[in-house]
């Protein structure tokens, strides 16, 4: 069930990494923070964990990166912003399609667009979300 050289994920143990050595009573783990996390072997039988063997062979890839927004700085897109960030061709067919899904869905709920916070709106965090799907998207073409 596992080698040494696999990637396994055990969220019990906190185990997340490579098999770097596996005795008779553990199996001890390499974290990709360098850090060791020292598993029972029994524990690789009894409960559930992942193997990633499979997909490190078909060439695949998982990069596990966490990136901090701060609250503050999420904010609604305004007619002036949207006209700019438009012209950012990656994005326009973005825009437009989610303008057309927001606006319907504010029609269909009669929602009153005086006030900004009501109904449906597009965020800067809505398009910063799809300009780093675009660009990972094409960094694996």
């Amino acid at each position: 069930m596992v080698r040494i050289g696999d990637w396994i994920t055990m969220d019990k143990f906190g185990a997340d990494g490579d098999v770097i050595e596996i005795n008779l009573a553990t199996v001890k783990v390499r974290n990709f923070d360098n850090t060791t996390t020292t598993i029972p072997t029994y524990s690789l039988i009894s409960d559930s964990f992942k193997n990633w063997r499979g997909m490190q062979n078909s060439d695949g890839r998982r990069i596990k990166r966490f990136l901090l927004i701060k609250a503050k700085s999420v904010k609604f897109i305004e007619n002036s912003q949207l006209d700019y960030f438009k012209t950012i061709q990656n994005i326009t067919p973005y825009i437009n399609h989610r303008q057309l899904d927001i606006e319907k869905y504010n029609t269909n709920n009669n929602i009153d667009k005086s006030v900004i916070i009501n109904g449906r709106n597009l965020t800067n965090l809505g398009l910063f979300r799809n300009i780093l799907k675009n660009i990972l998207k094409n960094i694996q073409e």
